[in-house]
C-alpha cells in the first residue's frame, strides 16, 4: 500500500482499514471455535459502517452496548434480531430505543433490570428474550482486563442469583433463554483461554440447573488478544477448538444440534490487524538535550484512554512510511502530538526511527480501539480522515465530526 499516495490524496493524520485483513482474522477466528458457533462482534472496537458491514457479511452477529451503535449496526447490514445488546445501567428509554431498533435479546446485567425489560415488553406488546450476565466466585488471572470473581458493576454475583433469581419480577412476554460469561479481555494464551471457556461452561450448567432455566443460549464471552500498536501477527488460537470441542460434547451434549446455541464475542481479534494509523511529523526540536518528534496527531486520535491516565500507557512501534532511504537508523526521543497538555505523547525517551519534518510515520494493529476509543472531542481538533481499503483500492474515505444540536433531543438520536 502507497501510503505517501494516500497521503497526497487525504490528507494527514489518517486511519487505513484494509478489509482483507477483516477477512483474514474472522477466518481465524472461526476455524478456532467449535462448528456452528455464533460470533459477535464487539462494535465498541470499531463501529465504522464499512468495516462492520464487511463483517456481516461474513456472517457475524453483533454485539451492541448504546444507541448510537445500534444505528451504525443498521447502516453496516446486519439483522437486528441477530444482535444482542449488553452493557450495566440500561435506562429505559435507552431499551426502548433499542426494541425500536429491532433487537430483542438483552444480555441482563441485574434483577432490577430484568424487571424494567419485563415491563417494556408488556407495554410494547413484543416478545423479548434476555440471558443473564453472571459474574462467577471464581477470577482468571492474565488477561488485560478482569471482569469476574471481583466486586463489579458487570453481572449479577453467583450467589446472589441462586438467592435471589426465583423472587424476581418477570413477565411472560421475556423469557430467559441462557447465560452469558466475560471473564477477561485481551488473553495472549490459548491455554488460558480454554482454561477460560471450560470454567464458565461448568458454571453455566451448575447455574441452569440450579435455577431451572432452560439453557437455550450460552454466550461464552470471549477475550482473544491481540497486538495493539506493536508489530506482529495475528495469535493463532486454533489449538483451542479439538479440547473444547470434547468438553461442549460431555457437558452440554445437544449443543451440535444447537441446544444450546454456543456463541463467543470479538472486537480487537476481528478489526486490531487491520488497521494502519498514518501521521506526518511536523517538527523535531531539542530541549534541554532531549530530542522530541512532533507529530500532526496526538492522543485525541490513537490511545487516548490511555492518554487519560486511567489505564496505563502501551508501548507503540512506529514504522516508517516515507524517508530518505539513507536514515535508517533509531534515535532516542520522545514522540508528542500536538495538543496542549504534558500528556500528550506516544512515547517517551524511547528508540524511535530517526525522523525529520515532512516524514510519515505508521502504526500498525491500531483497527480496534482506536478513534473511537480517544479523546476526539478535546481542544475541538478536526477527526482523522478514515480510509477504507479493499486490496489497493480505496472504498471510501470519511471523517466524523462532532455536532452540538440545539433544542429538545431524543434518545435513540444519533446526531
Amino acid at each position: 500500500m502507497d501510503f505517501r499516495t494516500l497521503a497526497d490524496s487525504y490528507g494527514t493524520p489518517s486511519y487505513i482499514y484494509q478489509l482483507q485483513e477483516v477477512d483474514r482474522s474472522c477466518d481465524a477466528l472461526k476455524s478456532a471455535l467449535p462448528a456452528g458457533s455464533v460470533i459477535y462482534y464487539s462494535f465498541k472496537a470499531n463501529p465504522h459502517p464499512g468495516v462492520a458491514a464487511r463483517l456481516a457479511a461474513h456472517g457475524c452477529h453483533a454485539e451492541l452496548s448504546s444507541v448510537g451503535e445500534a444505528a451504525a449496526m443498521t447502516q453496516a447490514g446486519f439483522e437486528p434480531s441477530q444482535c444482542i445488546y449488553t452493557g450495566p445501567g440500561k435506562s429505559i428509554k435507552e431499551m426502548e430505543a433499542a426494541i425500536q431498533h429491532g433487537i430483542l435479546l438483552f444480555s441482563v446485567e441485574s434483577l432490577r433490570e430484568l424487571a424494567k425489560l419485563s415491563e417494556l415488553a408488556v407495554k410494547h406488546g413484543v416478545k423479548l428474550q434476555a440471558i443473564i450476565r453472571v459474574n462467577p466466585s471464581y477470577s482468571i488471572t492474565g488477561s488485560g482486563l478482569s471482569m469476574t470473581g471481583v466486586s463489579s458493576q458487570f453481572g449479577i454475583d453467583e450467589d446472589i442469583l441462586l438467592r435471589e433469581y426465583r423472587d424476581a419480577v418477570r413477565a411472560e412476554a421475556i423469557s430467559v433463554i441462557g447465560f452469558h460469561i466475560f471473564n477477561g479481555s485481551n488473553i495472549s494464551s490459548p491455554e488460558l483461554l480454554l482454561t477460560n471457556f471450560i470454567q464458565s461452561i461448568d458454571t453455566a450448567v451448575r447455574m441452569a440447573e440450579a435455577l431451572q432455566i432452560d439453557l437455550q443460549l450460552l454466550d461464552l464471552g470471549g477475550g482473544f488478544g491481540s497486538l495493539y500498536a506493536k508489530i506482529g501477527e495475528r495469535i493463532d488460537f486454533s489449538g483451542i477448538k479439538a479440547p473444547l470441542e470434547q468438553y461442549l460434547d460431555e457437558a452440554l451434549p445437544g449443543w451440535r444440534n444447537g441446544s444450546p446455541q454456543i456463541a463467543f464475542e470479538s472486537g480487537r481479534y476481528l478489526v486490531g490487524p487491520s488497521g494502519t494509523f498514518l501521521s506526518s511529523v511536523e517538527d523535531v526540536k531539542i530541549s534541554r538535550g532531549s530530542k522530541f518528534t512532533i507529530l500532526d496527531s496526538g492522543i485525541h486520535h490513537l490511545s487516548g484512554m490511555t492518554g487519560s491516565g486511567r489505564i496505563p500507557k502501551v508501548g507503540m512501534d512506529f514504522i516508517p512510511a516515507s524517508t530518505n532511504a539513507s536514515r535508517s537508523e533509531d534515535e532516542k526521543a520522545t514522540v508528542v502530538g500536538p495538543l496542549c497538555t504534558p500528556l500528550d505523547y506516544f512515547v517517551r525517551d524511547g528508540n524511535v526511527p530517526e525522523a525529520r519534518p515532512g516524514d510519515l510515520m505508521t502504526i500498525t494493529n491500531v483497527g480496534a480501539y482506536g478513534l473511537t476509543a480517544s479523546l476526539i472531542g478535546f481542544l475541538s481538533r478536526e477527526a482523522p480522515i478514515e480510509i477504507v481499503c479493499d486490496g489497493d483500492e480505496v472504498v471510501s474515505a470519511s471523517r466524523i465530526t462532532l455536532v452540538r444540536a440545539e433544542g429538545k433531543i431524543e434518545v435513540g438520536s444519533t446526531v
